[in-house]
């Protein structure tokens, strides 16, 4: 396999998306020589051009089970020479919650996956911790443009995540103020979200049924309007 990864370093994201569309068990030899030249990957290295790592990308996320590929390719370190970002998850947790922020951000990932096969939102579900992990500075713009990724896909992937993580952040706002939204302030963000306002509810409503349970019925009032 060492000889295999060093003539193609592609093959490392090739393994795991035919692993994980046909449930197939890796061998511990291909995963330990993955994690050992998985580096070829980084961009730095011009070894493989960022248009085939975003093609390939693309497929893993149109996977069903792409969350547990993704998981695969974050524990052995492959995750970090395509959004390096998402290495901050490993070993943080929420303070609110029992869940690491990784294993929510899979959650979250998986159960979207479910009921929308779009790779946008499952990328935006991927990313969108990354916008409170790395702060104000932080645009997710950019990681995307790395990775080559059409405006098109750049303009939907950050809207959404972008929104959802509003949605998540002001929810809670009303949950310490012991609230619920107004129609109007829902009719204000029903706005911002536009024609994409069903993924980006689904994929809040699925990121506060892990952090925040209890306040799931406020997600009712946005859904009937």
């Amino acid at each position: 396999p060492m000889i295999m990864f060093r003539e193609d370093p592609l093959r490392i994201l090739r393994m795991y998306r035919f692993a994980h569309r046909f449930d197939l068990k890796v061998d511990q030899d291909l995963r330990s020589a993955a994690r050992m030249l998985c580096g070829l990957l980084a961009e730095k290295k011009k070894i493989i051009s960022r248009e085939r790592i975003n093609e390939e990308f693309i497929k893993i996320a149109s996977l069903p089970k792409c969350a547990d590929a993704f998981r695969d390719m974050i524990y052995d370190g492959v995750m970090h020479h395509i959004f390096p970002k998402l290495s901050g998850f490993l070993g943080k947790s929420y303070h609110f919650s029992e869940l690491s922020i990784l294993e929510s951000t899979l959650k979250t990932v998986g159960e979207i996956s479910l009921i929308d096969d779009s790779y946008q939102v499952r990328i935006a579900a991927l990313l969108e911790d990354t916008l409170d992990l790395i702060g104000s500075s932080y645009t997710l713009e950019k990681d995307l443009e790395a990775l080559k990724f059409s405006n098109n896909d750049i303009e939907l992937i950050t809207h959404i995540a972008n929104q959802a993580a509003r949605l998540v952040m002001e929810l809670g706002w009303f949950l310490q103020d012991e609230e619920m939204p107004t129609e109007r302030y829902v009719r204000h963000s029903l706005h911002f979200f536009g024609d994409n306002h069903k993924e980006i509810i689904a994929l809040a409503k699925i990121k506060y049924k892990y952090l925040h349970p209890e306040i799931k019925g406020m997600f009712d009032i946005y859904m009937s309007l």
